[in-house]
């Protein structure tokens, strides 16, 4: 994982857009309190916090020989680190999406054309993937990002400030975010700090559903068993749930090819371990072994466990479609998101020992991490004010430059 630079201890922003008065002028001048009237409207708090986004995420991303002065300009060059996050994000953003509305990009292009956001040219473009379940390509994809008035860009970049705030692996800067940083950092990989104490904390799980609550159907079907991957196939078959699927981007677990076939995909669920029964603490983590069960269908008995899936398809034991606590009939498969344990060798009194830590390194999930933290930034929608919070504690912050500004702007996570 590579570890990210901090060059400012402040980021000082201005407001273009607007008209400033000088100086100069009488405090109480017509002028100055139109001025203020603009300041204390909540589209210059959303501009400001928009830009400092941007300030961020341009000092995060910039090579030492850098001097691209806006995120769009990393637009030109497909090979930056910056364009292939923003698309990998923007691709789960996407299809995410569309898998819930297939004209979720439909009815935003009908929007923006009636606000009068697209130019003829702009919508010449998006023309043909203006079609349901169609995905925008990477013309479209550059586009409506540097249309500021679609707020793709700050959708995107709000992902982006998630990705690198997981990804934040100095010592000196992981002190000033975690007050359980002295009691955690013998207990987790530094380079998966801030990922493993979210993990821990929230508990995130994937997971694909089938319920039926008509009662005729459950009569009927009551005494049926799960057997296999084909069995669950066939229960969604005729369910409007068969569409929802993951994507490839949204896949955690590639080895697991059956998962491309599943529908009743509902994305990754935090703060509701209990409903399977999932264990997050520290003590049961930490004494997992290599081979601990992560994924599979969960018992629906009274055993209240994950029932892994074999190599040919086949659950290792057959589990009730009907379900004891629920009185429905339900079939879910789950991948609980944990990380996994790694030894490392401490030098301790001139003698060597063995300690055990928790990390993601050689994990199940270790090739898919940066998909992982993107898909939890489109998952829970605290992750945004927690990624602020704390790149203002290593030291990003607004200053105003305007005394207005500090009313406006007061309360905000960045100034």
């Amino acid at each position: 994982m590579n570890k990210a630079k901090y060059l400012l201890s402040s980021v000082l922003l201005t407001l273009p857009a607007l008209a400033v008065v000088s100086c100069g002028r009488v405090e109480n001048s017509i002028e100055k309190t139109k001025q203020d009237e603009q300041f204390k409207s909540n589209e210059i708090k959303t501009i400001a916090e928009n830009l400092w986004t941007e300030r961020v995420l341009l000092d995060l991303y910039k090579d030492e020989n850098n001097d691209v002065k806006s995120l769009s300009e990393y637009l030109n060059n497909k090979s930056s680190k910056f364009y292939k996050d923003a698309l990998l994000a923007f691709n789960i953003y996407a299809s995410s999406n569309l898998s819930k509305d297939p004209n979720f990009f439909v009815k935003l292009y009908a929007e923006w054309n009636k606000k009068g956001w697209l130019t003829k040219e702009e919508q010449k473009v998006i023309s043909p993937y203006n079609i349901p379940t169609v995905k925008p390509g990477e013309q479209v994809f550059e586009l409506i990002y540097k249309n500021g008035k679609t707020e793709v860009n700050k959708t995107i970049n709000n992902s982006l400030l998630i990705l690198k705030y997981f990804s934040i692996n100095n010592e000196d800067m992981l002190k000033k975010l975690d007050s359980n940083y002295e009691s955690n950092k013998n207990k987790y990989d530094l380079n998966y700090f801030n990922l493993i104490s979210y993990i821990l904390d929230s508990k995130p799980y994937q997971v694909w559903e089938y319920e039926e609550t008509n009662k005729t159907n459950i009569y009927v079907a009551r005494q049926k068993i799960i057997a296999s991957t084909k069995d669950f196939l066939e229960l969604l078959s005729d369910k409007y749930d068969l569409n929802y699927k993951a994507t490839e981007n949204e896949k955690l677990l590639p080895a697991r090819e059956f998962l491309t076939d599943f529908g009743g995909y509902k994305g990754i669920v935090v703060n509701d371990a209990s409903k399977y029964n999932l264990d997050y603490s520290y003590s049961k983590l930490i004494n997992k072994n290599a081979n601990a069960v992560i994924d599979g269908f969960y018992s629906n008995d009274s055993n209240k466990k994950i029932v892994p899936v074999n190599e040919d398809g086949k659950l290792s034991t057959t589990i009730p479609l009907y379900n004891d606590d629920s009185k429905k009939l339900k079939a879910s498969y789950v991948v609980q998101i944990v990380p996994t344990v790694k030894e490392i060798s401490k030098e301790e009194n001139g003698s060597s020992k063995t300690e055990k830590i928790l990390s993601f390194e050689n994990s199940i999930f270790e090739n898919k991490l940066t998909e992982l933290m993107i898909v939890l930034s489109f998952s829970d929608s605290s992750l945004i004010n927690k990624a602020i919070s704390s790149f203002k504690k290593i030291g990003y912050k607004l200053e105003p430059i305007y005394e207005i500004l500090v009313e406006t702007l007061k309360g905000s996570d960045f100034i």
